[in-house]
């Protein structure tokens, strides 16, 4: 058992390394060929298609099994990442939209995994450790990505996308060989929000992992393009800030785990969001700083979202088992549902404000979602 969990914590290295790559590089790469505009609608077409894809994952994983469900999507990832390097020009929307679609299928299929072999008494350790090892890749990733765009091009980071794409499906193949799916209850989409409605406590730890996807929209999307263009930091620069910002995403959510496994999680939520919310607004009103000063307190920003993620995906994760596949494919549509949401309320405040006021917002709202924690109560022992 232990070796199947060790494979999926590298499946989930790999894939996170993948999307690390692009994370920071899609919308400088759509801005060559496509207004703001176009790519504000193309994150939010891609979200709502990954929502459609979502709530039918339930149903297709039983009908084929997780191994079969996980292996048809990572192939179509990987071509798709494949056609984006070859395509310019406003054909490689359509590619783009398909491709970014698909990553939330990939997460909900690893949850499935991971859930298969996780005990509550444990979640908060395993959850941790999968984060730390996942979160690896999203620290050497934008390293990676100013290294290839600075000497090759944009084409080159996502074939090299395409081929770690690849990597994680032999790592899923080979690590779960053996592995029995479960009798996963027969449900629909209704399903899932028939549960979040009964559970208060999975309905608010729900709520708070959409306003983490919020965040991290608003901040993955945006904040690149501000450090660039309207800060005037190289990408070279970047490179740096981004690595030592997400360097925090390895050192906090092991730790996290454990700490939430033996005293809980709810003061552990309180101190995230504080952290997020204050620190998210001296980012929005630094100005003219330094590298390091941006890169320090960017810092800061993710200390606390590591620790919610953490913590989100440990409480949740201690409420359900890998049979409840409509309420994990629910809460895994949160992300999806920030990348619908997320463009368009920033398309009506760039609209009237500036980036200062947009991080200023989230910075705000992530204050505002202390209240949401206050009625999480603890899972009743099984």
């Amino acid at each position: 058992m232990k070796k199947h969990i060790r494979l999926i914590f590298l499946a989930s290295f790999l894939f996170s390394l993948h999307m690390a790559l692009l994370a920071y590089v899609n919308s400088s790469m759509l801005a060559k060929y496509v207004s703001p505009s176009v790519i504000s609608l193309s994150y939010t077409i891609s979200s709502i298609l990954a929502l459609v894809f979502v709530s039918f994952a339930p149903k297709i994983v039983r009908m084929i099994g997780n191994i079969k469900y996980m292996s048809l999507v990572l192939v179509l990832s990987a071509v798709l990442l494949f056609l984006i390097s070859n395509h310019t020009g406003f054909s490689v929307i359509p590619f783009f939209i398909l491709y970014f679609s698909l990553n939330s299928l990939v997460l909900y299929g690893l949850d499935i995994f991971l859930e298969h072999y996780s005990s509550e008494s444990k979640t908060g350790n395993i959850r941790g450790a999968y984060l730390t090892l996942g979160n690896i890749g999203w620290v050497i990733a934008p390293l990676i990505s100013s290294f290839i765009q600075t000497r090759l091009n944009f084409s080159a980071i996502y074939i090299v996308a395409s081929f770690v794409v690849l990597l994680t499906l032999f790592a899923v193949v080979i690590g779960q060989r053996g592995f029995v799916d479960r009798l996963y209850k027969k449900s629909h989409f209704a399903d899932g929000l028939h549960i979040l409605r009964k559970n208060k406590s999975l309905r608010k730890i729900t709520i708070l992992n959409f306003l983490l996807q919020l965040y991290f929209v608003v901040m993955v999307i945006y904040s690149p393009v501000y450090l660039t263009s309207v800060i005037g930091f190289s990408w070279k620069t970047l490179g740096f800030i981004l690595a030592v910002m997400l360097s925090a995403f390895v050192i906090f959510p092991y730790p996290t785990g454990k700490l939430a496994d033996k005293f809980g999680e709810k003061g552990l939520m309180y101190s995230a969001l504080v952290i997020m919310a204050i620190a998210t607004i001296i980012f929005a009103n630094l100005g003219q700083a330094s590298p390091i000063l941006y890169a320090s307190v960017l810092f800061m920003t993710r200390i606390g979202a590591s620790v919610l993620e953490t913590v989100c995906d440990s409480a949740f994760f201690k409420r359900v088992s890998d049979s409840d596949s409509s309420v994990i494919s629910t809460y895994r549509m949160m992300m999806p549902v920030a990348y619908t949401v997320g463009p368009l309320i920033a398309g009506l405040i760039f609209a009237l404000y500036s980036y200062k006021i947009l991080f200023m917002c989230i910075g705000v709202i992530m204050s505002l979602a202390i209240t949401i924690a206050l009625g999480i109560r603890k899972p009743r022992k099984s």
